[in-house]
């Protein structure tokens, strides 16, 4: 055998033990250092091997699969969860229940009203709901005779979202909130109505959530609204309470693809996070955090939340729940195979281990 042939031979035996190194095969699985393998590329590239003998040597790149991103995925999160580990992170507690999508109660709320097919004169019952805060402009209703700007809200001690026109804001229990809109004006002007809409959620003196979503046309002139349909549902808790849920039927083909969605009303979070596959998500925060999560065959999405619970506390209270004075992790996850006769759904809360008190603590108490 020449030189170069056994030259060439080394070489092949170099590259095969790099493949099996970094494959984890071959003998006792034992990658090699990092400055080995750097150090056989760079001979590899000066190495009498022919280009066709190279071509047969390096296959062609394989598209990845969506089960091979899902193994990575996986063997990402392990490696993440044994860095922390390491690092001696303390690892909590996961909390988490199964719960089945067909028993949530179901919410047909009212359709949306399009203000481009408004009436000329709303009929209906007033709002009385509707709150007009007339201190700030000096005039009452029956003085608007110039366009004013007049704050807008709801009276309500719970939760709830406003809408009206192209306007949103959340209102918070006891406290000032809602929009301002231009009121008033010349009667010889004619005002189009605007379509008003608002969620509120009510708790119960036995903890139980009732979600209530109204629809209304605005009277800009008065400044007063008058409801079209209201609907409620009472919710289903989920995740230790801090979480409650209804479904509602897909109104959007974009939004869940022939299949319907699952509303989540939970607390104030600092952080929140969505995804979904084969649907949207749609969000709102404030005072009162609303996610909705499309179900369908072949889809899936989740919700992944955070926050303190100083901020969390409001909500907690009227749900009669204690938290600890620490960060609140709650989610839900929602998928459905193809030929699954229903969807997986779990949600789950990580709650932190609970400290022993101390005995000072303990004597103070008594």
């Amino acid at each position: 055998m020449s030189r170069a042939s056994l030259r060439g031979s080394a070489t092949l035996v170099r590259a095969a033990a790099v493949g099996a190194a970094t494959l984890g095969i071959g003998c006792a699985a034992t990658p090699l250092p990092m400055g080995v393998i750097a150090s056989h590329a760079v001979s590899t590239a000066r190495s009498p091997v022919t280009a066709p003998l190279a071509a047969h040597l390096v296959a062609p790149a394989v598209a990845p699969t969506p089960s091979d991103l899902a193994a990575a995925s996986l063997v990402q999160k392990a490696a993440d969860v044994a860095t922390q580990h390491d690092a001696g992170a303390r690892r909590l507690p996961m909390i988490p229940s199964s719960f089945r999508v067909a028993d949530l109660p179901a919410l047909d709320p009212p359709p949306i009203l399009d203000g481009a097919h408004a009436p000329v004169i709303a009929d209906g019952i007033e709002a009385t709901e509707l709150e007009v805060d007339w201190h700030a402009t000096w005039k009452g209703p029956a003085k608007l005779d110039v366009p004013t700007a007049v704050r807008v809200g709801l009276v309500t001690s719970t939760w709830a979202r406003l809408k009206i026109g192209a306007g949103e804001a959340a209102i918070a229990p006891d406290s000032v909130g809602g929009m301002f809109l231009t009121c008033g004006g010349p009667q010889s002007i004619p005002q189009k109505l605007l379509p008003a809409r608002w969620e509120s959620v009510t708790i119960t003196p036995e903890h139980v959530v009732v979600y209530q979503v109204t629809s209304a046309w605005f009277d800009p002139r008065t400044c007063s609204a008058h409801v079209v349909e209201r609907r409620a549902v009472t919710t289903a808790p989920l995740a230790g309470g801090l979480l409650h849920a209804f479904r509602e039927p897909c109104a959007s083909s974009s939004a869940c693809d022939g299949g319907e969605l699952v509303t989540l009303l939970g607390p104030r979070f600092d952080s929140l996070a969505t995804s979904a596959i084969g649907g949207n998500v749609s969000s709102a925060d404030g005072a009162l955090t609303r996610v909705t999560l499309p179900v369908r065959h072949g889809g899936g999405s989740s919700m992944l939340a955070r926050g303190s619970s100083s901020k969390a506390y409001p909500w907690a209270r009227a749900l009669g729940i204690d938290l600890p004075a620490t960060t609140i992790t709650l989610g839900v996850e929602i998928a459905q195979g193809v030929d699954d006769p229903e969807p997986i759904a779990i949600a789950y809360s990580i709650a932190p281990e609970l400290e022993p008190a101390s005995p000072s603590a303990t004597s103070t108490r008594d």
